[in-house]
């Protein structure tokens, strides 16, 4: 749990950097941008939508606290990586189609823009039944590919991968799965898993995997009641 707060530390610079520029203007090419630079809004607002109940919130019964601190941290760190989406209206803008035999296969953006040293080249591309984007970095202190992934145009999942500066390896990645009566959101780094899944009435769950083992697991009813289970102590909590 702690290195994923130590995450989320490091990873809100990076995202004020490429937020610090977003004045108000036109857009080159505004139509193309809502198909493709505005991929990501829709994840956003449906993590930001997702809530526990109010007697969930309001209770102060220490399992319940604890649940309520896990879904609070994996929805914000949804919320804080699909960010990185936001472009600034004064990017730089550069777009290619791609054409096989009469028939297009691909349409290609991509975003450039600046803040001090630091430069992020942002690159969506429209396939058959999804975008996908990469997003690079060139800095003093790290050059080359920061995140990729993709999103199906349905709308029903998007997947983001963080690569680690240091070895090029993965480092995290982030799953978002929306149905008509579930959202579910997957953090993993490492060996270690966190799993929030919230329902249509507000009930939900959360799974915490440490080293591949499932150590821990909150449930939350609709009306706020619940339990916590502890896997490693063997312990279990209602409320």
């Amino acid at each position: 749990m702690k290195k994923l707060t130590n995450l989320a530390v490091l990873f809100s610079l990076i995202i004020f950097t490429s937020c610090s520029n977003n004045d108000e203007g036109e857009i080159i090419d505004k139509i193309k941008e809502e198909e493709l630079s505005e991929v990501m809004e829709d994840f956003q607002k449906k993590i930001e939508s997702i809530e526990v109940p109010n007697a969930l919130r309001e209770n102060s019964d220490v399992n319940a606290q604890q649940t309520e601190t896990y879904f609070n941290l994996i929805k914000n760190y949804g919320i804080t990586f699909s960010s990185f989406f936001t472009i600034p209206e004064n990017a730089s803008f550069e777009n290619n189609s791609v054409v096989g035999r009469g028939t297009f296969t691909g349409n290609s953006e991509t975003y450039t823009w600046s803040s001090g040293n630091t430069t992020i080249n942002y690159t969506i591309t429209e396939l058959v039944d999804r975008y996908t984007f990469i997003y690079k970095i060139v800095s003093p202190d790290f050059t080359g590919k920061l995140l990729d992934g993709y999103s199906l145009k349905d709308g029903s999942y998007a997947e983001l991968n963080l690569i680690d500066p240091s070895n090029s390896n993965l480092s995290l990645s982030l799953k978002w799965t929306y149905t008509e009566n579930m959202s579910k959101v997957e953090i993993n780094i490492d060996s270690n898993k966190f799993l929030l899944e919230s329902n249509k009435d507000n009930s939900g769950n959360i799974k915490v995997y440490e080293n591949g083992a499932l150590s821990s697991e909150c449930k939350w009813n609709a009306d706020g009641s619940g339990s916590l289970i502890n896997y490693v102590t063997g312990e279990s909590y209602t409320w």
